[in-house]
């Protein structure tokens, strides 16, 4: 029997301002959203942006650089890209565990915000 913990997650949203444009983004030339967990997370992929889902404006799907993880694994940073025309967000976690290794619960593992 497998159980599920839930997650509960807290988004951060710190916005930069930047006039280098490139295609590749910088740290300082993207949003970056503060993803908060109840517990410390398992380090077995954290680091994978697939584990992890941005959606603005309702139907946007947006580009996720990296990942950073906050030292205790307790949250992560997503660096996505930059665009100033976009008022929600709706971020979605999964595939993560644990440390005790139980999988992020499927039914909480969304947040949204504004």
């Amino acid at each position: 029997m497998r159980i599920k913990v839930p997650i509960l997650i807290s988004l951060l949203l710190v916005t930069f301002f930047a006039t280098q444009t490139s295609l590749a983004q910088s740290d300082d030339d993207a949003y970056k959203i503060l993803v908060s967990f109840s517990e410390p997370m398992s380090k077995d992929g954290i680091f994978d942006i697939n584990n992890y889902e941005v959606i603005a404006n309702g139907n946007e799907r947006v580009k996720i650089y990296k990942v950073g993880v906050v030292e205790g694994y307790t949250a992560v940073v997503l660096y996505i890209e930059n665009n100033y025309e976009w008022e929600t967000f709706k971020i979605y976690v999964s595939n993560l565990k644990d440390l005790a290794g139980n999988l992020i619960n499927d039914e909480r593992n969304f947040a949204a915000c504004r």
